[in-house]
């Protein structure tokens, strides 16, 4: 639960970022962030617990800073092992198609949390990248990076 809490902190530290160029960005940054991850968390409702969705969306904040940022890469193994913890929280009692169904789904849903995360960036780059450096050497977040 620490982890889902500092996740959760440190995606609404990534929402403002420090290097902000006027209180207008910033507000537009967490207006964009809230509207996005509100809906694409109703995409998935019933279906993830809120620390997966906490995960997903620290997954998509990540792949969009190695998309945007130099020196970042996604490590494919650490990428794998942290979505393969999105499981449905009724996989046990689903048939083949309903699983089919849902990872479809929860790709679409990933998609949106990337695009999120993507337009976050957008006013600010060089700010979005600056606020990944200090992600990347923060030690308490090495256990959720997914990053190389």
């Amino acid at each position: 639960m620490k982890n889902v809490i500092f996740a959760a902190l440190l995606l609404g530290a990534s929402i403002a970022p420090a290097h902000a160029e006027t209180s207008q960005t910033t507000q537009m940054i967490k207006s964009i962030d809230a509207f996005v991850t509100a809906h694409a968390g109703e995409l998935v409702d019933d279906t993830l617990t809120a620390e997966q969705v906490v995960q997903m969306k620290l997954i998509a904040h990540q792949a969009a800073v190695a998309a945007s940022c130099d020196g970042f890469k996604l490590s494919e193994e650490k990428f794998v092992a942290a979505f393969s913890k999105l499981a449905h929280m009724q996989e046990a009692g689903m048939n083949d198609a309903e699983k089919t169904y849902f990872e479809r789904h929860l790709l679409v849903t990933y998609g949106v949390m990337l695009g999120g995360a993507l337009a976050v960036a957008a006013p600010d780059p060089a700010g979005f990248c600056a606020d990944a450096e200090d992600e990347r050497a923060d030690p308490e977040f090495a256990s959720m990076s997914v990053w190389e």
